[in-house]
């Protein structure tokens, strides 16, 4: 028996188990393959306290060297029964009980799932303007997408970029009229509509994009030094079969204190509904978790 559960080792789930062993809770947590998550994939992070760049391999590792005294367990969680007092986890082949659980599983970002595409990640491909968007400072990028996320990360985009260039598959955009209008007002930014990233063109880094028009299926070669895929994310909430209240994306809805719709039941990260989906805050969200835990156990 756990006084607490942590599904998922990215930053949310790692920086949890961290607070839970220093409050002496008997913890147990759970990583697919490898910790990190999300932050695994990023060449250089420098918008996180105490670090004036480090990749997020490097922050991953240093986060889980302080696990130590942690049960720690390699496998996927494929379903969950949080209907009594305590809850059930299982995997593929055990099932494991504990008192608490947080749930910290992250989100995947959507790809194009065009070629070359995986390649590139890191090397010109970011799903993370926020995150990466300091390095393309003076360079051309694309940005493709057409929600309020494309829009927001053009406009973020253009702010140390010598252009941006945003591309949607459709004549209509999903985002906010008056952040769209705000995107159309700015001079650094071009809109291509009715047209799709068709390929992706470079030795080591990105070097261009093939545009592909929807309408006539002609295409032309547009110059860039990085491409932001900005066409949404999938929360990783499969396997738990409505166990906990979602929003109509797929994110857990919890309240200020992370705690879902089932008590006794936490969610931090981006797999939870937020505004600013970031290491530093997925790293808060497990702390304050944990903090409302060690007040009910």
């Amino acid at each position: 028996m756990y006084d607490v559960a942590i599904i998922g080792s990215g930053p949310a789930g790692m920086t949890a188990a961290i607070y839970a062993k220093r409050a002496g809770l008997k913890t147990i947590i759970f990583e697919k393959a490898f910790v990190g998550g999300q932050m695994s994939y990023a060449h250089s992070i420098e918008n996180f306290p105490g670090f004036q760049s480090i990749s997020g391999f490097d922050l991953a590792t240093n986060m889980k060297t302080q696990l130590e005294g942690v049960d720690a367990k390699s496998a996927d969680v494929v379903g969950v029964d949080f209907s009594g007092d305590i809850k059930l986890l299982k995997t593929k082949t055990e099932e494991f009980s504990a008192k608490t659980v947080i749930i910290a599983t992250g989100a995947t970002s959507k790809r194009l799932g065009i070629q070359r595409e995986a390649k590139f990640v890191g090397r010109g491909v970011s799903y993370c303007a926020t995150c990466d968007g300091a390095f393309y400072k003076d360079k051309a990028v694309v940005v493709i997408g057409g929600g309020n996320t494309a829009l927001e990360d053009c406009l973020y985009l253009a702010n140390f970029c010598r252009s941006v260039t945003l591309v949607h598959r459709r004549e209509e955009f999903r985002g906010d009229k008056s952040t769209l209008d705000k995107v159309r007002q700015n001079a650094k930014i071009t809109i291509y509509t009715n047209k799709v990233v068709s390929d992706i063109l470079g030795e080591t880094v990105v070097e261009a994009v093939t545009l592909t028009d929807t309408v006539t299926q002609n295409t032309e070669k547009l110059a860039a030094d990085g491409i932001f895929i900005a066409i949404g994310y999938t929360p990783k909430t499969a396997f738990l079969n409505g166990a906990v209240n979602l929003n109509e994306n797929g994110e857990i809805l919890t309240d200020h204190n992370l705690l879902t719709s089932v008590k006794g039941v936490y969610a931090a990260g981006d797999v939870r509904q937020k505004i600013l989906k970031q290491v530093v805050t997925a790293c808060s969200d497990g702390a304050v978790a944990v903090d409302q835990i060690t007040k009910i156990l």
